[in-house]
């Protein structure tokens, strides 16, 4: 710790059973000199690996919830990210999906911990450098959605290929080119389809689409996903217009059911939504980044210089 820069070795103390032998991995929780809070030592992750004597992506820092001085150090004996690809739990369901009472897989962590989250409520933002693995993930939100007989799945492929062509057999609307006049009108559809849903929930006095409500009014949870985001914002035309209303949907359709995924390929200042509005920040509360090169723009998806794992887009490796 004191290699790291994190206070004198006096000063650092080991917190009781001490360092302890987990599965192909140690742990050993950590509190910092007073006045010192871990976070300082979740940006240390590569001093730390360092002084452990191992590579980056073998540490993980975790703060301890109810003491802003400590934090978990995880070291493993090797990298648990590197090794054939994980199948995903999707493979073998076999039920049905529930949207609003099951949960997305998104893969593991560095401890090998299986990650996932709800996504009514949420949008989601991709981005990171052309074959970084956008599309990848993406699909495990689409082919999550693509299980849920009652969900509803309207894509745009700014790319014209092959990508989202699995999923045109079973959504309810698939525009397959870069057509940015057809996307404007699509995009429209959904405005007009989340506005009717706040004038319905208002009249019976409800807030938000619920599990229970989007039966009782038929508002299955939509989700909108737009592949390649940049062709359509820049474009001279209908660029601005297009921003708009992602922005929109994004902000005001948590409540609705209208939900918005876009994949991104390279998160700059004028694809990402707001960026062309004068915002600095996108309102999709939940990004997830890839590989990107190291430039200011790669912040559009972790606007932080660092996640607090650490690790930036462009320290991430491509295996």
């Amino acid at each position: 710790m004191a290699a790291a820069r994190l206070g004198k070795f006096d000063d650092i103390r080991v917190i009781s059973p001490g360092v302890v032998r987990e599965a192909a991995a140690y742990s050993v929780m950590v509190e910092l000199p007073p006045g010192t809070p871990a976070r300082n030592a979740v940006n240390k992750q590569a001093e730390l690996a360092s002084a452990a004597g191992v590579d980056v992506p073998q540490v993980a820092v975790d703060p301890v919830h109810g003491h802003a001085g400590r934090f978990l150090l995880w070291v493993a004996d090797s990298d648990l990210l590197v090794g054939p690809p994980i199948p995903s739990p999707l493979v073998t369901r076999l039920t049905a999906f529930n949207v609003w009472a099951d949960k997305v897989p998104v893969g593991g962590d560095v401890r090998g911990r299986s990650l996932s989250f709800g996504l009514p409520e949420r949008s989601l933002l991709v981005g990171g450098e052309p074959g970084g693995g956008k599309s990848v993930s993406c699909n495990n939100v689409l082919g999550t959605v693509s299980m849920d007989p009652w969900a509803r799945l309207w894509t745009i492929d700014g790319k014209g290929g092959a990508d989202l062509s699995d999923y045109e057999p079973i959504e309810e609307r698939f525009l397959g080119e870069p057509d940015c006049e057809a996307a404007l009108a699509l995009l429209r559809d959904a405005q007009d389809e989340m506005s009717d849903r706040y004038r319905r929930l208002k009249a019976i006095g409800a807030r938000k689409v619920n599990a229970e409500l989007s039966v009782e009014l038929d508002m299955r949870l939509l989700v909108i996903h737009l592949d390649e985001i940049q062709v359509f914002a820049t474009d001279e035309t209908h660029g601005k217009a297009i921003v708009k209303a992602l922005w929109d949907l994004v902000s005001r359709g948590r409540a609705s059911g209208c939900r918005r995924p876009p994949s991104d390929p390279r998160p700059s200042c004028r694809s990402s939504p707001g960026a062309r509005t004068g915002c600095a920040r996108t309102p999709a509360p939940c990004r997830s980044w890839m590989r990107a090169r190291p430039c200011g723009c790669s912040r559009r998806c972790s606007p932080r210089s660092v996640t607090p794992s650490g690790c930036t887009p462009p320290t991430c490796s491509p295996s």
